[in-house]
């Protein structure tokens, strides 16, 4: 399924030239700057398509009055292509196209007007600018489900998630300034190559077209055009600075005498002071960067993990069921092969048919098998995706290596097991195998060593006992089958107990926060607003340690942070605190690097440099990698400290107030509640809860298989014996007891070493499920013993009960002279 999923990811993305790179800033690119990425790219022998993009967030309004935003953006030539589905593209710069859900939630169709802000878009006569919808347009790019409740993205204004995208005229747009308050006292003129730049430059990789999205080769081409264009834009930025400042200086000198410069003095230094607080970077972001690509890449990583260990043991399962029905159907031919050898046909001969009896039945079981599995699992599993993603189409693709292998392995396993079964019947005279097999002799077993135990033993419990002893490989085979399909039912079980509880873990026991302010690093203002009781400060940083993205978090004030997290130590769980001799790394940050308490690591920031630090300690944690630092020792190593984030403890009832109020005075960029998170957390695993299922789901029905199939053979083989009890005056409930009664005990001992054997497995498998940025939580509730161990039971009474039906058919004499 994984497989599938990602090329079906990578058609949609390739077939619509989805940008691999995007970069944005809160200064605008000129044309000149397209051009230069563009050249550079070229001379680097880097073949892609480099395109600028206009593209605000309006806020906008049904009929009533609810609140949406809807991003506006350009439409480009070469990259992120549209698919039309209704009316046309815009042919005039009045004429938008939108999405379907867009018009669902607004009660819109083709050809009405929408209504959006003046200020950004084309002046119209009036307050609001009235585009004529055109047509309906769908993007490739965003593959989130279709519901509008679900977002397109975060944006600062509104609630803070972009609900709709539309798509107009790179000539609709206006000029689009940067901030209208430091602009104002500009000289537009001279800024206008700012100003009415592109807000975003798109880059598609055509070098990287052939390459499956987010395989090696690719992250490794992407990995290479990033690089080469962090150089270039870091030219840029200090370009953008020169020019700020120097159309600062020539206003000031070009003023006329001292009563224009003291009139004026104050705000122009208001504008330069405006300037040194504007932040001037370059953002690179890569499709990781969009939440949605990244959780549904994540999902199928995760699916794919899950396939490294689940097949396998239902595969090996399967066989062993396969090689118990091959072996009993030689031993039922054992009349057939003596009277074949008796009428002169060689060994080779009779090897020959059973041979390609079980071959053929291999081969065709084993491809249909592999195909219905192919299309019906990945389209089940899928299905459930659906709730959360959107794709044009999800194709499925055959794997014909792991076919092959996987018939070959097949082939092998059965066909050899049917040879040896047939070689050992063929050393046998004519006139042996004509007769039926003689029963296997009763030897004492340990319990009749047991002298006061055996002796206080019903007559009927020292049959069945014996029973057992007598008939060692049914009753093993039966045992593994047993234990394979509990240990799976359990891995399933204990991974979603892994799954389930991470929300939680994170949000309830180490972030303890009610929401994260995202600062506007052109506001120098604290968090403030009628709602709140608490703010703590931080730094937040994109880093990489070895390879590994991450972010460092430095902590303004220890006692502070203290309200808002709570750091335990990943091996014992006992409460740490932050201090100024080294950083805490969170625990599966730490597995990745191996690293453990007093290593020194290196810390390198997006720009470029480096933090030598020493690890105090390895908190738990269990989304994302964060290193933690205090501002003291930050400082210290010789880098400035500026806040970028606070996290809040407020009233809940007025959470929509305090937003409102910290995106209206500019102070935040965005705001998170808590209840956003673990939605967003819970998104990102509830999917593969329910690919879990499934996986449960089959384990059950192979544990019933095996149980159906291992107690027909049963009964086939001992059909005289059961004959002779009857005969013996046996009543139909006692010959069930005696019979069924093996089922059971086998099947307890099965569930007892599979419960053993499942508790390791899961834990296995829950290490290699966890992708990157997640850590699961290690443990197996006892509730998912219990249902274990009671679904293998309930299977077991329901076999049972179909033997019981099938002894009472079993016809004495016909049983008893079946061999004459």
């Amino acid at each position: 399924t994984a497989p599938d999923m990602l090329k079906s990811l990578d058609e949609a993305y390739d077939g619509a030239s989805v940008y691999d790179l995007r970069l944005s800033s809160n200064l605008n690119f000129s044309s000149d700057d397209v051009k230069k990425i563009k050249k550079t790219l070229a001379d680097a022998q880097i073949d892609a398509y480099v395109e600028g993009s206009k593209s605000c967030d309006v806020e906008i309004f049904d009929v009533n009055k609810k609140s949406y935003v809807l991003n506006v953006e350009s439409i480009n030539d070469n990259i992120n292509k549209l698919e039309l589905k209704a009316g046309s593209l815009p042919q005039r710069n009045n004429e938008i196209v939108v999405e379907e859900n867009l018009l669902s939630a607004l009660g819109l169709s083709i050809g009405d007007a929408l209504s959006l802000p003046s200020n950004v878009l084309e002046e119209g006569s009036s307050e609001a600018y009235n585009y004529i919808i055109s047509g309906v347009v769908s993007s490739n790019r965003y593959i989130n489900s279709d519901s509008f409740n679900y977002d397109r993205g975060k944006t600062n204004i509104g609630n803070g998630k972009i609900n709709f995208y539309s798509y107009v005229p790179q000539e609709s747009f206006k000029e689009y300034p940067v901030d209208g308050n430091i602009w104002s006292l500009a000289n537009k003129q001279s800024l206008n190559s700012i100003t009415n730049g592109y807000t975003n430059v798109y880059i598609y990789l055509n070098n990287a077209k052939a390459d499956l999205t987010n395989s090696s080769n690719y992250l490794k081409k992407v990995k290479q055009a990033k690089e080469i264009i962090g150089q270039i834009t870091g030219g840029l930025q200090k370009k953008r600075q020169d020019f700020v400042f120097n159309e600062a200086r020539i206003i000031l000198e070009g003023l006329n005498n001292l009563k224009d410069f003291s009139n004026e003095v104050d705000s122009y230094i208001k504008l330069i002071n405006d300037f040194l607080a504007l932040d001037f970077s370059y953002h690179i972001y890569t499709r990781m960067d969009y939440s949605v690509y990244y959780n549904y890449v994540n999902d199928a990583k995760s699916i794919d993990n899950l396939a490294l260990v689940f097949p396998i043991v239902f595969y090996a399962v399967a066989i062993l069921v396969s090689l118990v029905s091959m072996r009993r159907m030689v031993n039922d031919d054992r009349s057939l092969i003596g009277c074949l050898k008796s009428q002169g046909f060689s060994n080779g001969q009779i090897l020959f048919k059973y041979i390609l009896f079980s071959a053929l039945a291999t081969i065709i079981g084993s491809i249909m098998g592999f195909l219905l599995g192919m299309i019906i699992i990945p389209n089940l599993i899928w299905s459930i995706y659906t709730i959360l993603f959107s794709l044009p189409s999800f194709n499925v693709y055959f794997d014909i290596l792991n076919i092959i292998l996987g018939v070959f392995i097949a082939i092998i396993c059965i066909v050899g097991v049917t040879i040896l079964t047939v070689l050992i019947a063929l050393r046998e005279k004519p006139a042996m195998l004509l007769r039926p097999k003689a029963p296997v002799a009763s030897k004492k077993n340990l319990l009749e060593h047991i002298k006061p135990l055996w002796c206080h033993l019903s007559f009927s419990a020292k049959v069945i006992i014996r029973n057992i002893a007598r008939y060692k490989k049914r009753c093993i085979v039966t045992i593994i089958g047993i234990i394979g399909c509990s240990a799976l039912m359990l891995t399933g079980f204990g991974i979603r107990d892994a799954i389930k509880d991470v929300a939680s873990k994170q949000y309830e026991e180490i972030s303890c926060y009610d929401a994260v302010c995202y600062l506007n690093p052109s506001s120098s203002k604290n968090a403030e607003a009628d709602g709140i009781k608490e703010a703590s400060y931080y730094e937040s940083l994109d880093i990489n340690i070895s390879g590994y993205d991450a972010t460092l978090v430095v902590v303004e004030d220890k006692e502070k942070d203290k309200l808002f997290m709570n750091y335990k130590d990943a091996k014992s769980g006992s409460e740490l605190a932050l201090n100024d001799s080294g950083v805490i790394l969170t625990e599966k940050l730490a597995s990745l690097l191996k690293a453990n308490k007093n290593d020194t690591i290196r810390l390198t920031t997006t720009d470029g440099k480096a933090l030598d630090v020493s690890i105090t300690a390895n908190c738990k944690y269990y989304l994302h990698h964060y290193v933690f630092i205090s501002k003291e020792l930050y400082e210290s190593l010789g880098f400035g400290y500026k806040r970028t984030i606070c996290y809040l403890s407020i009233d809940p009832n007025l959470k929509d107030d305090i937003r409102a109020k910290l995106m209206q005075d500019k102070t935040a960029l965005n705001v998170m509640f808590m209840d956003d998170l673990i939605e967003e957390a819970q998104d990102m695993l509830n999917s593969l809860n329910q690919v879990v299922y499934i996986l449960i789901i089959l384990a059950m029905m192979l544990s019933f298989t095996v149980l159906y199939n291992l107690s027909n053979i049963n009964i086939s083989e001992r059909k005289r014996e059961i004959s002779t009890l009857k005969v013996l005056g046996f009543y139909n409930g006692e010959v069930d007891r005696y019979i069924t009664s093996e089922n059971l005990i086998l099947t307890i001992i099965g569930i007892a070493l599979g419960l053993f054997a499942g508790y390791f497995l899961a834990i296995k498998v829950i290490s290699t499920v966890e992708i990157e940025y997640v850590r699961l939580v290690y443990h197996i509730k006892p509730q998912s013993f219990i249902y274990t161990a009671g679904l293998a039971l309930a299977f077991t009474i329901i076999v049972n009960i179909i033997a019981h039906f099938n002894l009472k058919r079993i016809n004495m004499i016909d049983s008893l002279k079946s061999v004459e």
